[in-house]
């Protein structure tokens, strides 16, 4: 299959969320680290939904606008397993920028831990379906 779509962004952004959530506590002061997780868990998450969105228009002729039916389209497609974590994963991003909290962050933080994995995941599966 021609490549026609770069999946590189979307790559960098994850390997960029992975080095905050690795990054020990010790190193760096939980609220700095946990509020750099969550940034980089808006972007990572942004940007794998958008680039879902584009990579299924253009290898599948398929496209939907809004976040939610890019996800179920994406499900369908069997380029995520899960509709109801990503639906999770919405709702945190959508938190994120509303609620500023201690608790809602921690709740936002924990749940970027839980997206990296699945975002690697469909970005496996884009790569693959390039090969």
């Amino acid at each position: 299959m021609t490549k026609l779509i770069d999946l590189e962004p979307l790559r960098m952004a994850l390997q960029a969320l992975e080095a905050v959530l690795v990054m020990p506590d010790h190193k760096i002061p939980h609220d700095i680290l946990r509020d750099s997780g969550i940034q980089r868990f808006e972007f990572s998450f942004e940007l794998t939904w958008k680039t879902l969105r584009r990579y299924m228009s253009i290898y599948f002729g398929k496209s939907e606008k809004h976040t939610r039916a890019v996800l179920k389209l994406a499900f369908e497609m069997k380029l995520i397993d899960d509709i109801k974590i990503w639906d999770v994963f919405l709702e945190a991003r959508n938190l994120s920028s509303h609620e500023y909290g201690v608790e809602i962050s921690e709740k936002i933080f924990a749940t970027a831990k839980v997206f990296l994995p699945l975002g690697k995941e469909a970005l496996k599966r884009m790569e693959e379906g390039l090969a």
